[in-house]
């Protein structure tokens, strides 16, 4: 470009200093000599409204935005991927993953079943056997214990008193024949043989009599008693045995069950994750690779032939119908604002589009500005809801949001450049007789161009503005 002519650089400022001149002149300040004929700004202190803003920048971003992943339990090659930016309808293909290996793994595991259904096949037809044999064997020690249980009733109520009545009834014949023999025998009626075999027949009478009550009744009693006992033992000793061997049989089928139902269900998601390698666009929305966030550097890795991990967002989808402003508030501002706090919001790229929008978050904890924490500076994150959408709007568009904090009526205010600090109190240099008076003030709150002062000065005083001369004051310590 060829240098301007000398000319044309005064013209240009010549017309800068206009426009100054006339900036200050509408804020109130008027341009005086001093006593040594050095020029220096003033300003008449008035009363005005204040309007305190807070300015930060942002990039847009959606309100609400769909993360697309594969349930991936290991890394897959992407074959197919949809151009970023690009808007997109629900149901449409988004990416297209390997899935080679997913579909090895599912024929295995249908081979897999096929195997494990036989053996639960197998183990439920021994388990059936087994109950049956069971049944069989059960019924079988229940019978035996019923028959000796009958045996010992039969010989307690009809056997053995049976014995008893019959051994007492041929001892008590016995005795009565025996009763007359001796008289009998004297008289000649009977035989001296007679006699003794009347006597033999009372002895051994006798002695069966006491034979059956002192060992054969007690031993046929116990005896039976104990075959019905044993029968029971045996009885509870075969329940005991067959419900363990069907406990075992069961065990051995539950487990059968359940290595097929997990592996059942392993097929079953295996199948979701080899339909999920087809990502298909949930809702409407514009394609952004990875997580949407500017620093994730797996985003910049999403291409044809490039590898995904785990659970890794592969795409997100902004719903660009409401928008936000995310920037960062300073943390010496940040007790200056509030969620409803209302805002105008400006777009970098279309300086035509305004918005009015709402705070609506304030972040909790303050973060080091800076991805890794480089510099000291700590912020807050800030998100700003946009009122309406233009479809021009896209995410991580570069943005302007004017914060209203206040608006102070009727205050009275005097520009910034006119209130100095020293060892924490402030002061204006307000001009008395032609002299400026140092008068300490007490100030309140501030824009980027005035101050409000509480205290210290009154409507109609004439303050001078940061000078050559005040500064060196300053520094003179006066």
């Amino acid at each position: 470009m060829a240098p301007l002519k000398r000319k044309e650089v005064w013209g240009a400022s010549i017309v800068l200093l206009i426009i100054i001149f006339l900036a200050l002149v509408s804020m109130g300040v008027q341009i005086r000599r001093n006593n040594q004929g050095h020029r220096e700004a003033t300003y008449r202190v008035k009363k005005q409204d204040l309007v305190i803003d807070l300015v930060e920048s942002g990039s847009l971003k959606a309100k609400k935005s769909t993360p697309i992943a594969a349930q991936l339990q290991r890394e897959a090659t992407i074959l197919y991927v949809v151009d970023e930016g690009i808007q997109v309808k629900q149901g449409d293909i988004l990416a297209e993953l390997d899935k080679t290996n997913l579909e090895q793994d599912l024929q295995q595991g249908l081979i897999s079943i096929e195997q494990m259904e036989s053996d639960v096949i197998q183990k439920e037809r021994d388990f059936e056997i087994q109950r049956i044999q069971n049944e069989s064997e059960m019924t079988k020690a229940k019978f035996k214990v019923e028959m000796a249980r009958m045996d010992m009733e039969k010989y307690e109520k009809g056997e053995g008193p049976q014995k008893i009545k019959e051994a007492e009834a041929n001892l008590e014949k016995a005795k009565r024949d025996m009763q007359g023999m001796p008289e009998l025998l004297e008289k000649g009626f009977v035989t001296q043989n007679e006699f003794l075999d009347a006597q033999v027949a009372l002895d051994k009478a006798q002695t069966n009599y006491d034979v059956l009550m002192t060992y054969t009744h007690p031993k046929e009693l116990q005896k039976i008693k104990s075959d019905y006992e044993e029968a029971c033992r045996e009885l509870e000793a075969t329940k005991m045995r067959l419900e363990n061997v069907i406990a075992q049989k069961e065990t051995g089928l539950n487990g059968a069950r359940r290595q097929l139902k997990l592996k059942q269900d392993s097929i079953e998601k295996l199948k979701k994750d080899i339909n999920g390698m087809t990502l298909k666009a949930p809702n409407d929305g514009i394609v952004i690779y990875g997580s949407g966030d500017p620093y994730d550097w797996r985003g910049r890795e999403i291409r044809v032939g490039g590898r995904i991990y785990g659970q890794q967002t592969l795409i997100t989808l902004p719903d660009t119908s409401i928008m936000q402003v995310a920037c960062k508030v300073h943390e010496v501002d940040v007790d200056k604002i509030k969620a409803g706090q209302e805002v105008d919001v400006s777009i970098d790229a279309y300086p035509e589009l305004k918005f009015k929008g709402k705070l609506e978050k304030v972040g909790l904890i303050a973060k080091e500005k800076g991805r890794y924490g480089t510099t000291d500076v700590k912020t807050f994150d800030v998100d700003v809801l946009l009122e309406g959408s233009d479809p021009r709007l896209k995410p991580g568009m570069s943005s302007k949001a004017t914060i209203h904090v206040n608006r102070l009526k009727d205050v009275l205010c005097v520009p910034v450049e006119a209130v100095f600090e020293n060892e924490g109190k402030y002061h204006c240099y307000v001009l008395r007789f032609g002299k400026k008076a140092k008068i300490e003030v007490r100030i309140g709150q501030s824009n980027d161009n005035f101050i409000e002062v509480a205290d210290g000065l009154k409507e109609g005083d004439v303050v001078v503005l940061s000078s050559t001369e005040v500064q060196n004051e300053l520094k003179g310590g006066s």
